[in-house]
């Protein structure tokens, strides 16, 4: 996730999981250029949704931004690629979202 308005993300995810498929073709391949699944899908809706959770508390702490940048991990999602390179990027979405609405 880069720069997209975060419910979007989630909503879509829902339903493309919702839909009859077997293997997602994306546009940026996964390790070794292979195909989605829907567990990847449902994977992807798991960490937003993990994230959302997390950044909603900082946020209504008052710890947005750089607090949030600086605590929040997901150790659970720590093997996807670029998680750390990404997360304080999708920290700064979300606080965008519960802050600003945006």
């Amino acid at each position: 996730m880069a720069d997209n308005y975060v419910p979007d993300i989630q909503d879509s995810l829902k339903k493309v999981i919702a839909m009859d498929w077997d293997r997602m073709i994306p546009g940026h391949p996964g390790p070794g250029g292979r195909f989605g699944t829907k567990d990847d899908a449902r994977t992807a809706l798991s960490y937003l949704e993990d994230l959302s959770a997390a950044v909603k508390e900082a946020a209504a702490g008052g710890k947005c931004y750089a607090d949030a940048m600086r605590d929040i991990k997901l150790p659970k999602y720590e093997k996807f690629a670029n998680y750390a390179a990404n997360l304080p990027l999708n920290i700064e979405r979300y606080c965008d979202f519960y802050n600003r609405g945006i």
